[in-house]
This record gives C-alpha cells, structure tokens and sequence, in this order.
C-alpha cells in the first residue's frame, strides 16, 4: 500500500510538473526554448514535444523544424529528422544550419552524395563555420577521397584552431595516406586539446604500433581503456602489442575482455589465437581460429588448414 501510494504521488508529481512547464508558456518561443533547454539536458523525447507545440503554435517556424529533428537525430530517428531539416530549408532557403543538418544526417544515413550536396550550400550560405568543412571531409574521407578530406579537415582547423575533432579527423586521414609521422602530430593535438578523447589515444596507439613502438601503443590503448572501459578494440590491440613484447599471458587477458565485451569480435578471438599458440596451446588456439572462421574472419582458415590438421 505505501509503495503505492508513493507511485501515485510520483505520478500526479510528474504530471503537475509538465502541467507547470506547459502553462508558463505564452507562446512558440517559450516553448521552443524549454525544449532546447530539454535537449540540453538530454531528455530529447520531451524536447521533441515542446518543439512540437512549438510548431503548432507558429507553422512556420523554422529553427523549431530544425532543432525537432537535431533532437530526433539523437534518438536515431533519421528518417523524420531528414522530413524536419528539409521543412525548415522550405521555410528558410537560406538557413544554413539546416542544410549542415540534414547534410550530416544523410552521411549517418548511407546518402553520403546527398550529405556533401547539403554541406556544400552550407558552406556557400556560412563559409566562416568549420563545423561543415569538418563534415565534408568526414563524408569525402567514406568516398575514398582522403585528399580532399585532408584539405577540409584542414579548413576547419584553420576557422577554429582549438577545434579537437577536426586534427582528430586529420590524423585518421594522414594515417590512411600513410603519414604516420604527421598523423601521430595531429592527434597530439588533438588530446592536448581534449585530453578525454578516448578515440584519439586507440588511434595515436595504432600509429605506433606500425612504427614499432608497441609500448607507446601500450600507453594510449591503456589510456584509451582508462576513459572507456567498454573499449573492446583498445583491449584487442593491446593484446597484440603486449604479445609482441612477449607479454603472453597479460596479452590473453586482454583479448579475452575484448571477447567478453563483444562476444561476436571475430579478430578478437583470432589475436587470442595467435597468443595461445605462441604460448604452446595449440589446441585452443585452434578453436580460437574456428570461432573466429564462423565469425567472418578470413585470415583465421589459413591458420585452422595449417595448424589444425
């Protein structure tokens, strides 16, 4: 009885409180701006209905179109968020903003032609923003073109040049050139810029991994780890920089909590493989590599018709 008591205060409680919001609201500016505030603070479903109320008060309210499917976004909505930007750039040909959303959002949607196009009017309607120019160069970058995403990762950094994500974006685009010199650079300033970028340290960790610096690798995959304990790449390759230092056994747990985090990482199971036959396990490694075969790992059935007779 008391338990229901309290779930029924705590339900008239919630409702006076969306009874409260809603009644202090004169008109769609009040509303659009609690559901900015909503967003803000991460409750995108009720954001979505202020914006919503937003709208029905005044039909032609852009920013309120746009910021609806910025929230809509966040929840994965794509396919709505995409209805909402191209509502607002029907209302406003000219809003940049919008087109920056919906050019990004068609990237996360597959449409990455589609994305660039927005982008570009973008940057035509704002050139001095370096959001879309980091975009545009994430978008080329999926294209294959990694010069012309070098040359937009660039741009960014220099409209901001304290702008974390856009060297983050770069020394991926060096790495794939193969830079790995002025990749390492980049990401150095990345994390001097934000140093709680895990993604910057998995990668910083990779590049010196090639250059054979496996306990500089070392650190940043375990930095990595330290910021995101659910890391299961920085795990896997960690266990291959401490294998080849012949750290066998820390190298097994590595791959191990890798596999536990995912347990469908097909060259997780094919790394622990390797480990446990450099280790004289023969017979696990083997069922190791058949896991990761079943998994889609192509290198894993040269080893299993090798080794595994």
């Amino acid at each position: 009885m008391r338990k229901l008591r309290f779930l029924i205060f705590f339900a008239f409680t919630l409702f006076f409180c969306c009874f409260q919001s809603l009644s202090s609201c004169q008109n769609a500016k009040d509303f659009f701006n609690i559901g900015t505030r909503k967003c803000d603070s991460s409750s995108y479903n009720s954001a979505i209905l202020f914006f919503t109320k937003a709208i029905a008060i005044d039909s032609n309210y852009a920013e309120a179109y746009c910021s609806r499917g910025y929230t809509k976004v966040k929840i994965d909505s794509l396919k709505s968020a995409l209805g909402d930007f191209t509502k607002a750039i029907k209302i406003n040909p000219t809003f940049a903003g919008a087109y920056y959303n919906r050019g990004t959002t068609r990237v996360l949607n597959g449409d990455i032609q589609g994305g660039i196009s927005d982008l570009n009017k973008a940057i035509e309607l704002n050139p001095g923003l370096p959001e879309p120019y980091l975009h545009r160069g994430i978008a080329k970058s999926k294209l294959g073109d990694i010069h012309g995403a070098i040359m937009d990762d660039s741009k960014a950094i220099e409209l901001n040049p304290t702008f974390g994500l856009a060297f983050y974006n770069r020394g991926k685009d060096k790495s794939e050139l193969g830079d790995i010199q002025g990749a390492i650079a980049d990401y150095n300033k990345a994390i001097e810029l934000n140093p709680k970028l895990s993604e910057a340290y998995y990668n910083r960790g990779l590049n010196k991994k090639k250059v054979k610096d496996f306990n500089g690798a070392i650190f940043d995959y375990s930095k990595a780890i330290e910021l995101n304990s659910k890391y299961s790449e920085a795990y896997c390759d960690r266990c291959v920089a401490k294998s080849m230092l012949n750290n066998y056994q820390s190298a097994l747990t590595d791959c191990t909590k890798a596999i536990e985090l995912n347990p469908n990482f097909a060259i997780a199971y094919f790394n622990r493989g390797i480990v446990k036959s450099l280790s004289g396990n023969t017979k696990g490694a083997c069922q190791d590599w058949i896991k990761a075969d079943k998994l889609g790992c192509k290198q894993a059935n040269s080893f299993i018709t090798e080794y595994c007779k």
